[in-house]
């Protein structure tokens, strides 16, 4: 099966169990020496935006829908994780630094919000934090 890396999304247990399905039936299909395409339906959860008061629906869809405020917010955690986890327990140098690089699908304001609401133990062991945008490089953290 070629799936490239795509994540599925299942919403029910039954549009889970239809995939499942979907599956089995073409490995079957294939152990009888038969081709075997494999098609199921996605589901997605739709969420009702902060504009009540038009009717109908706006979708915006890419390969992966995700608010960006969220993915950056998941980009920021775990990068600053990594980053702990490097310098947890132990000191191997005067001081810990972590930097790290803004984009276009993480801007600086967002990544400095972040960074700005992130509890004093979620920095532990990191004693400067600082954002490169282009060729600018900002001190983010203390």
């Amino acid at each position: 099966m070629v799936d490239e890396g795509l994540e599925h999304s299942f919403v029910t247990d039954q549009g889970r169990e239809a995939f499942y399905e979907a599956v089995a039936k073409a490995c079957r299909m294939r152990l009888e020496g038969n081709f075997a395409p494999v098609a199921w339906c996605e589901e997605w959860e739709l969420t009702r935006g902060d504009n009540d008061d038009e009717d109908g629906v706006d979708i915006i869809a890419v390969t992966e829908a995700r608010d960006m405020d969220s993915s950056v917010r998941e980009a920021v955690y775990a990068m600053v994780e990594k980053g702990r986890s490097k310098f947890a327990g132990r000191r191997w140098a005067d001081r810990h630094i972590l930097v790290l690089e803004t984009s276009t699908l993480a801007p600086m304001r967002l990544v400095t919000s972040v960074v700005g609401a992130l509890e004093p133990q979620e920095l532990e062991d990191i004693d400067l934090l600082l954002l490169v945008e282009h060729d600018e490089l900002t001190q983010c953290y203390p």
